[in-house]
């Protein structure tokens, strides 16, 4: 459910959104898993 917020509140950032489209359009696509991984980077959660 964690990460599920995580990647929801990312795909609602434009500016997050629109590098992952770019990376496609530039014939650089990304597999899910590394979205979710681009998610909880941009997310910057300070970790216990």
């Amino acid at each position: 459910m964690f990460g599920e917020a995580v990647f929801d509140r990312a795909l609602a950032g434009s500016q997050w959104l629109r590098k992952r489209l770019a990376e496609g359009e530039n014939g650089r696509p990304r597999r899910a898993a590394e979205w979710g991984k681009a998610a909880l980077a941009w997310a910057d959660l300070p970790m216990c």
